[in-house]
């Protein structure tokens, strides 16, 4: 109530411009700044307080005040004295003013006591203003100022401003692209004041250049190892400067060259701890880290990111991101509609390439999907996902979870157990599938099965629809030279098991089938099937009596 009375503007005219009143003023203009964080106060500030606090940027002592209280009520459409530009300006020199001497010479404290508040407020401004297309490209093109910038977050002495030059470099490491969508919803400004700029107001909107980007990431993160030294730091931050440095590591993936150069810096420990002491629960920043992990798995040998963690540390947040066929209380998430189809694709990818790795790891990945029931009910449901994509990439995990066969045969190849007798009938029927990835894969499984486990292979010799479905696939799409070769070492690891000629063991279904003899002379005769499939077909031929 103590604003919406005239008194305070007279009062605000009195003892700012006639009587210069400095400390008045200063507490003054901390109350205004301190109302913003209201939307109803941020409106009645701008719409009575605007000419005041333009015209008290002329005193230089309350300069920083004024301005960050303009930046505050982020009406900028509305400013006559001063642009956007010149507004930034202000807290940049104010900055480098306060700030460049003490980088010249190490030996001088920090910042002076008096001097602290207004950087503070400088630098509380510019993790405003660095929302905005055109600060960002002003920021970055300042050399000077950016490596000022840096310096401050390694000072120990500037600790108190961390998490603004954070959400400064979160800002400015933000590719175009990403600066809607969840990257927007977080924005920042919840942690400053809550702050939620009008949709309407284009000031400074102009169009940022990827390009530019990337060269900024490259010189003033990567190579200034910025993501090593936080890593050494994450203890002593708090909950949201630690934020923002999963912001910083979700934008340098976002670039697949600069992955390497993230995770020798720590960015995968960084994130996997960040992730697991699960201190942003319903945030929407911790998207962002499980999409930050995705890429670095996916585009990385396991084995050269796993150090001190295992690859298994990583499981349950790329399940994060896939969707669950029932609610689950501890979901972090909460909110499946934050989640996209690009996050489900790329966390299969990623699952993928964790079970292909040859090393122990890969099979310990497979047996903990396999044996943790809330994982293997997301994969089973995914199987059948309406959503090509999706269900292209479940089935090519499950057949890279293969090269473990002993580990997932059971969930596909006990036909005892209704589930898997259930599974196994799906993947026969998947292997008609019109997508033909989808397709390679399913054949894939079968392939693999039928040439590791002799006793399944046996009895898969009386399946009649799957092997029905696999003759008729293989002579139907024999230009497809990938799928021909999944289904010849399918048929090889079937005819493998069929004892030699001499015993009364027949097996019609594949003995007598002259359809699948035409199309294994087609296969030789065509020549291109690479040479350890081609061997193969002679020897398959020599067991058919039709």
């Amino acid at each position: 109530e103590i604003f919406l009375t005239k008194g305070l503007s007279k009062l605000f005219k009195k003892r700012v411009f006639e009587e210069q009143d400095l400390q008045f003023t200063k507490e003054l203009l901390r109350l205004l700044s301190s109302a913003c964080i209201d939307e109803t106060m941020r409106t009645y500030i701008t719409e009575n307080y605007l000419q005041l606090l333009e015209r008290s940027l002329n005193v230089e002592d309350v300069q920083i005040y004024s301005a960050l209280v303009l930046v505050k009520t982020w009406s900028f459409t509305k400013l006559t004295c001063i642009n956007l530009k010149q507004l930034s300006e202000i807290f940049i020199n104010a900055i480098s003013r306060r700030i460049m001497p003490k980088i010249e010479n190490v030996n001088e404290s920090a910042v002076k006591l008096e001097e602290v508040p207004k950087v503070e407020m400088s630098v509380e401004a510019l993790a405003y203003l660095s929302l905005k297309a055109s600060v960002k490209i002003m920021i970055r093109s300042n050399e000077s100022f950016t490596e000022i910038l840096l310096t401050m977050i390694k000072s120990q002495k500037m600790t108190h401003c961390l998490y603004g030059l954070l959400v400064i470099m979160a800002n400015l490491s933000t590719l175009p692209e990403e600066s809607n969508g969840s990257s927007q919803s977080i924005n920042d400004l919840k942690n400053y004041a809550d702050l939620k700029g009008p949709g309407a107001d284009k000031v400074g909107a102009e169009k940022e250049s990827k390009e530019d980007i990337l060269l900024f990431n490259e010189k003033y993160i990567l190579r200034t190892e910025l993501i090593s030294f936080l890593k050494r730091e994450m203890h002593n931050l708090s909950p949201n400067c630690k934020q923002q440095v999963v912001r910083v590591i979700y934008n340098i993936t976002r670039s697949k060259n600069f992955i390497p150069q993230c995770i020798s810096q720590g960015g995968t420990t960084i994130i996997l701890e960040y992730l697991a002491n699960k201190q942003d629960i319903g945030e929407p920043i911790r998207i962002l880290g499980c999409r930050a992990l995705t890429r670095m798995l996916i585009f990385t040998n396991p084995g050269l990111i796993f150090k001190k963690y295992s690859a298994l540390n990583a499981i349950p947040f790329l399940f994060e991101l896939l969707p669950r066929s029932t609610p689950v209380d501890d979901n972090p998430l909460h909110n499946d509609e934050q989640i996209k189809l690009t996050d489900n694709y790329e966390a299969l990818l990623a699952l993928t390439n964790l079970a292909s790795s040859e090393t122990s790891d890969g099979e310990e990945v497979c047996k903990h999907i396999v044996s943790t029931k809330v994982y293997w009910s997301t994969i089973e449901n995914l199987m059948l996902d309406e959503n090509v994509p999706l269900q292209r990439s479940t089935l090519e995990l499950i057949s890279n979870m293969m090269s473990h066969p002993l580990t997932i045969a059971a969930k596909f190849f006990n036909l005892e157990n209704p589930q898997s007798l259930r599974n196994f009938n799906i993947l026969v029927k998947l292997l008609q599938l019109s997508d033909v990835e989808s397709q390679r894969a399913v054949a894939a499984i079968f392939a693999n099965i039928a040439t590791t486990i002799p006793l399944i292979a046996k009895e898969l010799l009386t399946k009649k629809e799957l092997i029905e479905n696999a003759i008729q696939v293989f002579a139907d799409q024999i230009d497809d030279i990938e799928l021909r070769q999944r289904l010849l070492m399918l048929f090889f690891g079937l005819f493998e098991v069929i004892p030699d000629n001499g015993t009364n063991e027949v097996y019609p279904l594949l003995q007598e089938n002259q359809k699948l003899k035409d199309a294994l002379n087609m296969s030789l005769k065509r020549g291109d099937s690479g040479p350890e499939f081609s061997a193969a077909i002679p020897v398959i031929l020599a067991k058919i009596k039709v």
